[in-house]
């Protein structure tokens, strides 16, 4: 026995920032003292804590999120709100702790009471809101919600400056506007949205419900008014949908079986049962339901009082425990627990049930589909940042061009006091006035420097891509369960956002799930192996036995029975199929014969190949379980289910056999590092000494003080230590395992797994045991106090705490099993899983798959998957089992890996690496370990929790931002429940549409049908995307910098006045209007290459890799380009002022004024940038040249004729006349046109061409190269691209074998790279 050191299961102990059942956040850690038991056979050991908090400093990706970490915390410990989790197995070297916890509030944890038929008016009502606004606060909430973004703080504050008499160089109203209009559109978009939302929150709200009245009559009565305490009636067919969370107490069905679909709620669609509180049951079918109501409501001398003491609100779907009392009229009191299988939570549909009672537990915002409707907190896309910093970047430019005007206004006014004596009102003005005067007028005349309508612009662009993406029919798959009514249909792309479009193409690290992801999630039996006289040295392996299964119906004497004394073949093979028959959660179709149904794939897949085997499950009811074998049909009486949990991983039931044996039969995984230990460890004469260190634990932690100790944590551990100090145990089993049998079996069967999971199989092991029924009798009302003794509990994280405690109970049967056997089942990947996963390797994407399959197995199908080479793989594993040296292994191995990654090029090496060592590492050395991770090519993480996989997307990109590195993306894809952790923490989420509910899929940012639709997402989509938007941001700061130059020219010939060349109103609307076409077509429907060379195996990874590395399309040097193309086209259009400053008279007798002058110059730029995005878009459709190019050109002079011919314009009580005529004047001076087909044409075609002939000549790009000729890479022979001369370097030659022709051939060589001769 090791000496006192400190606890945690074996686990150091991080800091834990915890999110308990109402919300509340925190941090704890704690420094206690440690009670071990190590054991070498199994480097395990079990400690419960005690002591004060202390601070901690450990990293922030172990800290987040608690209530589901990823293995297992202490339960005793948490018990005094010392909230401890477990990472991995490691010694405690250092002592942590905290200054200061934050105290538990026990009125907020405090359980619920609920007297039956009683209105609870102290909770909250039903009224369930999903809206933002109402009619009163819209107005001021939308306007904060839409100053929040920066864009339009800075337009704002530029209308607020244009309001200041004397400032504004332009009418006031054309600068208010433009903004009034931004903030009108969105504020409607807004409105809409949640107008949508009341129109659903009305609907949902006024759905009726039977309501028992308090006259004992049904009545009928909306959602909105239902309370706490309400007993409500539910008819399937009519109102078969819950309005509330329910506790069921009656059902139409005898033994109280009841059927739901959650799909509103986790997105599951298959059935799931439930069963009412049988006391209840019973009660309200032996008396009138009336009687249940409360005193101030039920019939004199007949009342019967029912009490419930139920959890507090919590937004955990899977947790709930509770208690009931019920009082005779006599007296007399029953008492009984209940648990999460006599729930029904709000918006679930009722399946296989005419009819349900049930008693309001919570309502409105408290029910858990009201406390699960936050959304996802909005994640900031690359581009957005990127945007958000060009902003500022303008800004300062804006201010670098405004001092020298504004110091330019004061010298002239010095120099020509004199001669202005026209401006002697503003000359006398104190120069420090006079600059502030004049930088407010710079200020409000450059403010088109950024331009207003770009935001606005982009939010429809995205949408329009999430469309494209939507109804792409390359990413469509055939599927069951799509449609409305559960048949099959065609599944396709399913944005959820559209702000995260270009963030698909800036991916650098994949995080996958395997089962459901990169495979089917189809379950085939491939075999299994059972050990004859498992207790006995001459132990034999059968293979496959299912295969004796016709035999064993002749043979065995009693062939539905688990009689211990029955030690044949048959008798074992028996065994066998009973154990996989019995254990599971699946039931079968009603009225469809061969056809089950499950929350899990796995077993629903067994299930039906041991049907067409023989074996039938006939009937399951809460009750029993028939099963039909060779004909023959057998019911056993289920006494207690023990449902899987995480931390054990294995689940069990408990039946009663025909013959009057109480067995326990259980499944579950081989071995793991939680509680428990795994299936394995749960054998006879083995789980002696995980068993030993939990009892030890618990009476050493009955001898520990905590100032932080609850109410009622004591009973809780009182009655731990009464299941686990008792002297009964599993009687009838002759020849128990002694401990060297034991170890025999687990040595030989562990042999076996590693076979099967070298081939990529999944594995399961069986176990069962006779128990006597003393022993469960007592187990079984231990366990019921220990449940009930849990709702005690108080402090931080206690649905946590709790249902841990309830695994050590469960644990205290699951022991001293006899080896059942195991069983090998396949996965098989889905199509082009392999070909997708080459692709994203190629193109330098670190891909990481997670998964809780064995680590044989996990590498075996990333091998298969192209995942990892096996010449340059490293396993990360413990090579010691004692705890204390875990640490220095996993350090000794990091510093190997370190070594050679250091010898090998960037990419090339990948890990496989378990949840214990991975634990480690990421306590212990994060900073070490994220180093190494960014220079892998892959990497494979096996036996690894939910939480765990959200832990380690989250410790990913806490590395990337510390270290600055923010456009690489990190995304998680995944298709179940278990997923979602790691979906929210990750910057894009992928949920994969499959067969394990759409959990995923609603907490994803987009859902795919396949994994292989994945390429085509980023690939084609996300570039697209990415080049759209870029494109049309870029565009949309050349024009309106081509547009403020022409002001900045002009302010060297008018004294630096802040005076306007141009009409305020056209200034005001040639943004949005004249030239606001182009920008839509760029980020809607412009591209930049074709989708085949994007997604080809050769030619595909590196356009794709340039998209991340080079900052492709909006990086500084196509910004400096856009900027410097800017300067030009607009010293081009300033080019023609001085000839325009002649004053040639007209035939009117008058010469041209400032705005003849300006609308030259404004038609000039018009022309000038319509003309470039004809030049620069890649992609043309007639929408682009009729619409948005010729079409701007006659929308913009139709609107001058209207405007000059207009006598007088008044918006607002601001009337201007000036314009009138002035187009008249225009369209005579052939000058005019001359000079729309010099700058408009001319000039852009001779920089322009000039520009892009030399670059695509003498400097081509990759892209360049693909776009003349997509197959070049492909074809040695051809030694040209674009006019330059190029070759391929003679490493990177594609050149096929002689035999092989090579217009047909395979290319697998490295991707090329370019080398160009010079002329």
């Amino acid at each position: 026995m090791s000496s006192p050191t400190r606890p945690g299961w074996g686990y150091d102990t991080p800091q834990k920032t915890y999110d308990d059942d109402v919300g509340r956040k925190g941090s704890m850690t704690r420094a206690t003292t440690e009670y071990s038991t190590p054991d070498p056979a199994r480097g395990h050991q079990v400690c419960l804590p005690y002591g004060e908090p202390t601070p901690s400093n450990s990293p922030k990706h172990l800290t987040k999120n608690a209530e589901n970490d990823f293995l297992m915390s202490n339960p005793v410990d948490e018990l005094w709100g010392q909230s401890m989790q477990t990472k991995g197995s490691f010694s405690r070297d250092t002592a942590v702790s905290i200054k200061s916890v934050e105290p538990p509030n026990l009125e907020r944890d405090k359980t619920r009471t609920i007297k039956l038929g009683h209105r609870h008016k102290e909770y909250p009502n039903n009224f369930l809101r999903s809206s933002r606004y109402t009619l009163y606060d819209f107005i001021p909430r939308n306007l904060y919600s839409q100053f929040q973004q920066i864009s339009n703080i800075y337009f704002g504050l530029n209308a607020v400056i244009a309001l200041i008499p004397d400032v504004s160089p332009i009418t006031p109203v054309t600068a208010i506007l433009p903004v009034v209009f931004i903030l009108v559109v969105g504020a409607i978009k807004d409105a809409y949205e949640d107008y949508k939302r009341h129109v659903d929150d009305r609907e949902n709200n006024s759905a009726p419900v039977s309501l028992l009245g308090k006259d004992g009559k049904w009545k009928e009565a909306a959602s909105a008014d239902v309370m706490v305490g309400d007993i409500i009636k539910v008819e399937h067919g009519k109102q078969h949908q819950l309005r509330a969370d329910v506790v069921l107490i009656a059902c139409d069905d005898d033994e109280g079986q009841v059927y739901i679909e959650t799909s509103q709620l986790d997105g599951e669609t298959s059935a799931k049962e439930r069963k009412t509180v049988p006391e209840l049951q019973s009660l309200i079918r032996s008396t009138d339901i009336t009687n249940l109501l409360s005193d101030a409501q039920g019939p004199a001398g007949k009342k019967i009082k029912v009490k419930l003491n139920v959890d507090p609100p919590s937004k955990e779907l899977e947790k709930f425990q509770g208690t009931g009392t019920i009082r005779n009229p006599d007296g007399g009191e029953t008492h009984f627990n209940i648990d999460l299988s006599s729930t029904i939570w709000r918006s679930s549909g009722i399946k296989k049930a005419k009819w349900v009672y049930g008693v309001v537990a919570y309502t409105g915002h408290e029910s858990k589909i009201g406390m699960n409707m936050q959304q996802k907190v909005p994640q900031q896309s690359v581009l957005t940042k990127i945007l958000n910093r060009l902003v500022l970047i303008l800004f300062l430019i804006k201010n670098l061009f405004i001092i020298p005007l504004c110091f330019g206004a004061l010298s002239w006014d010095r120099d020509n006091d004199t001669e202005a004596w026209y401006l002697a009102d503003t000359l006398d003005y104190h120069p420090a006035l006079m600059y502030l005067m004049n930088y407010l007028s710079w200020f409000v005349l450059l403010s088109f420097m950024i331009p207003i309508s770009l935001f606005v612009t982009l939010q429809i662009c995205y949408h329009f891509q999430s469309r494209l993406m939507r109804f792409d029919r390359h990413m469509t798959h055939w599927m069951l369960g799509v449609e409305k009514d559960g048949g099959p249909g065609w599944a396709s792309c399913r944005p959820k956002t559209s702000d995260l479009n270009t963030d698909l193409a800036f991916v650098k690290y994949i995080f996958s799930d395997k089962t459901g992801t990169l495979t089917d999630n189809r379950m085939e039996y491939m075999t299994g192996a059972i050990q004859l006289h498992a207790n006995t040295p001459d132990e034999k392996w059968v293979e496959d036995p299912i295969h004796l299964l016709p035999a064993s119906f002749e043979q065995s004497t009693h062939p539905a029975s688990l009689l211990t004394s029955e030690e044949s073949k048959a008798g074992e093979v028996m065994r066998y199929i009973c154990c996989l028959v019995l254990c599971n959660t699946v039931t079968p179709t009603a009225g469809k014969d061969g056809e089950f149904e499950g929350p899990s794939p796995d077993e629903v897949g067994l299930v039906e190949y041991a049907y067409k085997i023989g074996v039938k499950l006939v009937k399951k009811t809460t009750k029993g379980v028939t099963i039909s074998i060779g004909g023959r049909e057998h019911t056993y009486e289920v006494l207690t289910r023990l449902p899987f949990s995480s931390s054990r991983k294995m689940m069990s039931v408990i039946v009663k056999s025909e013959s009057g044996e109480i067995i326990l039969i259980s499944k579950g995984a081989d071995e793991h590092e939680g509680i428990g230990g795994g299936m394995l460890n749960r054998l006879s004469g083995r789980c002696a000494s995980y068993d030993s260190d939990i009892v030890t634990a618990i009476v050493e932690s009955k001898k520990g003080t905590s100032s932080s100790a609850q109410p009622g944590d004591s009973s809780a551990i009182h009655e731990l230590d009464v299941l686990w100090n008792s002297d009964h145990h599993g009687y009838a089993s002759p020849n128990a395992d002694t401990s060297d049998n034991a170890n025999r079996i687990f040595d030989s069967a562990h042999k076996k797994l590693t076979k099967y999971a070298h081939k990529g199989w999944r594995t399961l092991v069986f176990g069962w045991k006779v128990l006597s029924p003393s022993w469960f009798n007592e187990w079984k009302e231990g366990y019921r106090q220990l449940v009930q003794s849990t709702m005690k509990i108080r402090g931080p994280n206690r649905t946590h705490r709790k249902a841990e405690v309830e695994d050590m109970g469960m644990l205290a049967i699951e022991k001293d099993l006899h080896f059942g056997g195991v069983l090998a089942y396949e996965d098989k990947l889905q199509d082009k899983v392999p070909e997708t996963i080459k692709f994203f390797v190629d193109a330098g994407v670190v891909v990481w798959m997670l998964t809780g399959d064995k680590m044989e197995t996990a590498i075996e199908i990333a091998k298969t998957c192209n995942l990892i080479d096996p010449s340059h793989l490293v396993q990360l594993k413990f090579d010691t089992i004692e705890p204390t040296e875990r640490l220095a292994s996993a350090r000794k191995q990091l510093k190997q890996l370190e070594k050679q990654l250091a010898d090998l090029p960037e990419g090339t090496l990948s890990i496989a690496v378990a949840e214990p060592v991975l634990a480690v590492l990421l306590q212990e050395e994060p900073e070490r370990f994220q180093e190494c991770a960014q220079k892998l090519k892959s990497a494979v993480c096996a036996r690894l929790s939910p939480k765990m996989k959200g832990t380690i997307v989250e410790a990913c990109q806490d590395y990337l931002v510390s270290k600055g590195r923010t456009n690489d993306v990190v995304l998680a894809i995944g298709d179940g429940g278990n997923d979602v952790t790691m979906i929210n923490a990750a910057n894009v989420g992928i949920g994969v549409i499959g067969v394990e509910g759409r959990s995923a899929e609603l907490a994803s940012d987009y859902a795919i049908p396949r994994f292989k639709h994945l390429l085509r997402l980023l690939a084609v989509h996300g570039r697209y995307s990415k080049y759209r938007s870029a494109m049309c941001i870029g565009w949309s700061f050349y024009k309106n910098i081509v547009l403020a130059l022409g002001q900045v020219y002009f302010a060297v010939v008018s004294g630096f006045s802040a005076q306007t060349i141009y009409d305020s109103w056209l200034l005001a609307i040639k943004n949005t209007l004249f030239t606001g076409a182009p920008p839509f077509i760029l980020g809607c429907l412009d591209k930049d290459l074709h989708e085949e060379p994007l997604i080809d195996p050769v030619t595909g990874p590196r356009l794709y890799k340039m998209l991340r590395e080079e900052g492709l399309y909006m990086n500084s040097k196509s910004m400096l380009l856009w900027l410097g193309s800017a300067v030009l086209h607009s010293l081009c259009v300033w080019m023609w002022y001085p000839q325009m400053e002649n004053d040639n008279i007209n035939e009117n007798g008058r010469t041209s004024d400032i705005y003849t002058h300006g609308t030259v110059l404004m038609s000039g730029i018009v022309c000038i940038v319509l003309y470039k995005f004809l030049l620069h878009a890649r992609h043309h459709t007639s929408v682009s040249l009729l619409g948005a190019f010729l079409g701007s050109y006659v929308f913009y002079f139709s609107v001058l004729a209207v405007y000059s011919a207009m006598t007088e314009l008044c918006v607002l009580g601001e009337c201007d006349y000036i314009y009138h005529g002035i187009m008249d004047e225009l369209w005579g001076a052939p000058a005019f046109y001359f000079y729309l087909l010099l700058v408009g044409v001319g000039l852009p075609t001779t920089i322009d061409l000039a520009g892009l002939y030399s670059q695509r000549t003498w400097y081509p790009t990759y892209r360049d190269c693909i776009q003349v000729d997509p197959d070049y890479p492909k074809h040695p022979e051809r030694q040209f691209c674009c006019c330059g001369e190029f070759q391929l370097e003679d490493s990177d030659r594609m050149v096929p074998d002689d035999s092989t022709d090579v217009e047909n051939s395979v290319v697998e060589s490295p991707i090329p790279t370019i080398k160009r001769k010079r002329p």
